[in-house]
């Protein structure tokens, strides 16, 4: 009787949502690409962004320009991808609602069979993505993989922490399986159905207590900059989920 071989190489899409991605664009992205089936790019802003975006709706640092450089002439295996809500029937160049349609977007554009989102300022060891890759291809049935986040702020010297994140907020949802009949549900928290509708971190999850236990973390460079303080506290000021009118104090005063 003869044996057929499953081949269950981890092909990875990767998705990222992007707005004023500077300066991180290019070594977010560079560092990816090895690991990578495709790299699949949702750039510019939601409703909630609006006043940190140009009035087209795009970024306010030339992300944009640099993710078309980045794509002529670093990208020979014509990985990357580049979707925009003008490429989904938004003349304005505004995301409708709160980054759901972006991470849509690239989902429904992914032909992997794992999905990886990754914002533009989170970054992984390169050795860490290597080990998840080879835990996927030795354990096929897993479904979905979360991180704890190592969160940086004003440099690399000093991390955050604090209740809020040791309440469940420091765990990232990730990496999901992906296929024909999956679909990205919500971006908050990040969640992915298969094709019978079932979330795939209710079936065979690796969580943040199995990764960071194999020393594999997240590595979030979300606060280094002050520019990143001011944007990011101006979107929290004014998106729908999280209206924290002193937000902008607390990037100014604390």
């Amino acid at each position: 009787m003869s044996s057929i071989l499953i081949n269950h190489k981890p092909k990875i899409s990767f998705g990222i949502i992007v707005l004023n991605g500077e300066p991180y664009t290019r070594y977010c992205i560079r560092a990816l690409y090895p690991h990578a089936h495709e790299i699949i790019i949702a750039e510019g802003a939601c409703e909630g962004a609006r006043s940190i975006a140009l009035p087209n709706g795009h970024s306010e640092d030339g992300t944009l320009e640099i993710l078309k450089e980045i794509k002529e002439y670093e990208d020979p295996e014509g990985k990357i991808f580049i979707v925009t809500a003008e490429d989904e029937g938004h003349p304005n160049g505004f995301w409708p609602g709160e980054k759901h349609e972006q991470s849509q977007a690239y989902a429904k554009r992914a032909s992997g069979n794992y999905l990886w989102q990754v914002d533009i300022d989170e970054f992984y060891k390169d050795e860490d993505i290597i080990s998840i890759k080879s835990i996927l291809e030795d354990n096929p049935e897993i479904t979905a993989v979360s991180f704890r986040q190592i969160q940086f702020w004003g440099g690399f010297d000093f991390t955050v922490d604090s209740w809020y994140l040791r309440r469940g907020m420091n765990e990232f949802h990730r990496l999901f399986k992906w296929g024909e009949g999956y679909q990205y549900s919500t971006h908050r928290p990040p969640t992915v159905l298969n094709e019978k509708g079932i979330d795939t971190r209710s079936l065979n999850w690796l969580d943040k207590k199995k990764t960071s236990a194999s020393g594999i973390f997240l590595y979030h460079y979300s606060f280094v900059f002050p520019k990143q303080v001011r944007e990011k506290a101006q979107y929290y000021k004014f998106a729908d989920w999280s209206k924290r009118k002193e937000a902008e104090w607390w990037a100014n005063d604390v």
